[in-house]
């Protein structure tokens, strides 16, 4: 038996992953390590065993799991994340989401008026809050929204969201939630379920 995985092509990985979600052939759950695509996650190890079989008619994979596998996965473009990280969430698949709610707000008169205080809300805080400041240098910018209206259509002050948060004597936004903000934007981290 010769163990060529030079040979398997991201083709193969993915006929790998369709034969397995057709549910005929059993397979271990994966124990550190999930492989994500198409909002399906699948056990790296025998993936990778199928998709060398394709490639070489031989049923085998010698890596050990985690990174040693996980490797030939990631140079063929494929998402592996830890087990914990799973939901993940890809931010393809909410691009068109948002495309469609913009959309519907510029073509829909009632969604138009209600909605564009969040547009403002972000555009402001695009033009006006440097995630590279201090905490306490946002914290300071994101109370300042409360004085200022951001529906060209009332006279209200802040955004609703925040102003809850205020009712209950919360913080607007916690020194834990910059620090993740900053790692989701510099991509160290995966924006999953919990995050």
């Amino acid at each position: 038996m010769t163990f060529e995985p030079t040979k398997i092509t991201r083709q193969h990985v993915i006929q790998a992953m369709t034969e397995l979600a057709i549910g005929e052939l059993k397979v271990r759950p994966s124990t550190g390590y999930d492989l994500y695509y198409n909002g399906e996650t699948y056990p790296p190890k025998d993936i990778m065993r199928l998709a060398h079989e394709y490639a070489t008619g031989e049923y085998l994979w010698q890596p050990g799991g985690g990174e040693p596998t996980n490797k030939y996965l990631k140079a063929l473009g494929f998402i592996v994340l830890p087990k914990e990280e799973i939901p993940y969430i890809e931010g393809s698949k909410l691009s068109p989401l948002f495309g469609k709610y913009n959309r519907a707000i510029n073509e829909t008169d009632w969604l138009k008026i209600k909605e564009i205080y969040k547009f403002n809300f972000i555009k402001w805080f695009e033009e006006n809050v440097n995630l590279h400041n201090t905490d306490a240098e946002i914290k300071s910018k994101i109370i300042e929204t409360q004085k200022i209206s951001f529906d060209p259509h009332t006279n209200v002050k802040g955004i609703n969201f925040l102003q809850t948060i205020v009712r209950y004597q919360d913080e607007y936004i916690t020194t834990d939630d910059l620090q993740l903000i900053r790692k989701i934007i510099n991509g160290d981290v995966y924006l999953t379920e919990q995050t």
